[in-house]
């Protein structure tokens, strides 16, 4: 500006030579920050999907000119305005403040996250945004249509999914006659749909509740529906997995599992057991309460069908499925003939018997024992010497099998028999046989004494084992 008395026409007043100087600080200023790099983010934050409890971490790396890094900072404001303190206990802020770290995740931590790089020149800024997951809520409004006897309608309204959708629906049910307050599963149904149609069982007091899941789990369940009673109906189904026991001689024993409670349908549940030998003469049946019936003075071994139905105070349960099982075992009667071995060398042996009628075995076959491999005869010392006795076992219907581990040039007798679950049948005849020499076992002991510079003395210990007549001993030696 012109001082006031030189009226535009003198020389300039101290006024302009002040906001001269000003002008040259501020170009000196301008030409220092037009002439560096400009402040940038190099590593953007990204958004995040988490779910509620876990941990988010933001990072945020950013670069500035070299002349203005006494003025860098890098901080975080959530959703624009709520300015985060490195000194707030619910985050924490590292690396000079580029990395944000919420440990454990809530609802009201959800939003946007901004990360401002800035030096006292400039700003510059970038977000991301936090998404927090959690199970869906309770679905409510849960009402009951279409009632009639033996089935409902339940229809509900889904609360909120949490940001992850709704994947299915399950619907529970509790009873208040056998079990009142234990909630039982009763139907899924997908996460598009607010409706069920529901398939009762008779005689239930019933009454529903529901819950969602989504992919972090399933939500806790709405608020139930009222009572709904069901009438009393005749059995849906009768008893699956029925067994056939017959661990005693002339006994069997029948046994199923029973129906749940709920599939009484009505009072006085009973299952008609009916058996007959196989395809022969009629039917002998039972009314019983519980779930297993024993049968006795049945022959031994025999196949019998079995047939379980159910019935209670309404009416009888569906026609039954035969099933087919076997009376009592008793120990087989008959022993292996024709028993043979074959030696094939100093330790294996191939026994061989010719199987028992089937009839015999008055029960299910076990298979074949071959042993005791006793009385073990070591000819040697003059004189038997007793050995270990072993048996070996071939399940099932076998007529041969090899018998490893003999001790080389040794007696051997031996026995075979059937078996089944209730033991051992009679034994077959003996037969012995010898098993050829072998290889001795390596030499204890070895010892040097009375070392000269032409001649050596060695003892040594015989071997533990010589598995045949020694006929020497092979001394090796080499030079060192």
């Amino acid at each position: 500006m012109w001082g006031i008395g030189d009226k535009g026409y003198g020389r300039p007043s101290v006024g302009l030579a002040v906001e001269r100087r000003r002008a040259l600080r501020l170009t000196a200023v301008l030409f220092s920050f037009w002439g560096s790099e400009p402040t940038r983010i190099v590593a953007r934050p990204r958004d995040q999907q988490v779910v509620l409890g876990s941990a988010a971490r933001f990072t945020c790396r950013a670069e500035c000119d070299r002349s203005l890094a006494h003025s860098f900072t890098v901080g975080w404001v959530k959703d624009g305005w709520l300015e985060i303190h490195p000194e707030d206990p619910r985050y924490q802020v590292d690396d000079g403040g580029g990395v944000l770290l919420i440990p454990s995740v809530n609802a009201s931590d959800q939003g946007q996250y901004t990360c401002t790089a800035r030096t006292h020149m400039d700003r510059v800024a970038a977000s991301a945004l936090l998404t927090v997951l959690d199970v869906p809520d309770a679905p409510w409004d849960v009402e009951l249509s279409e009632q009639k006897e033996r089935s409902v309608r339940l229809s509900w309204t889904a609360g909120s999914d949490h940001n992850s959708s709704i994947t299915e629906f399950v619907v529970e049910f509790e009873e208040s006659q056998w079990e009142p307050g234990r909630w039982r599963e009763l139907q899924r149904v997908p996460g598009n749909q607010a409706t069920a149609d529901l398939a009762l069982q008779g005689n239930i007091d019933y009454r529903f509740r529901v819950s969602a899941a989504n992919a972090v789990g399933r939500g806790p369940p709405g608020r139930h529906s009222g009572r709904y009673a069901t009438p009393a109906a005749a059995p849906d189904r009768n008893p699956e997995d029925i067994r056939i026991h017959g661990h005693v001689p002339q006994q069997m024993e029948i046994s199923w599992e029973p129906l749940l409670p709920v599939e009484h349908n009505g009072p006085g549940l009973e299952y008609q057991v009916g058996y007959r030998r196989l395809g022969a003469g009629p039917w002998t049946e039972q009314l019983v309460k519980r779930h297993l019936l024993v049968v006795q003075d049945t022959p031994t071994f025999v196949p019998y069908e079995i047939r379980v139905r159910t019935l209670n105070a309404v009416g009888w349960g569906p026609e039954a499925r035969v099933v087919t099982g076997y009376s009592g075992e008793d120990v087989p009667t008959a022993a292996p003939r024709g028993v043979g071995v074959e030696v094939l060398n100093a330790s294996l042996l191939r026994v061989s018997w010719t199987p028992v009628p089937e009839e015999t075995v008055r029960g299910h076959l076990g298979g074949y024992a071959v042993g005791p491999l006793g009385a073990r005869c070591v000819l040697l010392h003059g004189g038997p010497v007793r050995g270990e006795r072993y048996s070996l076992l071939f399940g099932g219907n076998r007529s041969h099998g090899a018998l490893p581990g003999l001790a080389p040039y040794s007696e051997y007798s031996l026995t075979v028999n059937v078996f089944n679950s209730r033991g051992n049948g009679p034994l077959s005849d003996a037969v012995s046989f010898l098993t050829p020499e072998g290889v001795p076992a390596q030499v204890p002991v070895l010892t040097a004494s009375n070392a000269q510079s032409d001649a050596l003395s060695l003892v040594w210990g015989p071997p533990l084992e010589a598995n045949g007549v020694l006929s020497g001993y092979l001394l090796r030696y080499q030079l060192g």
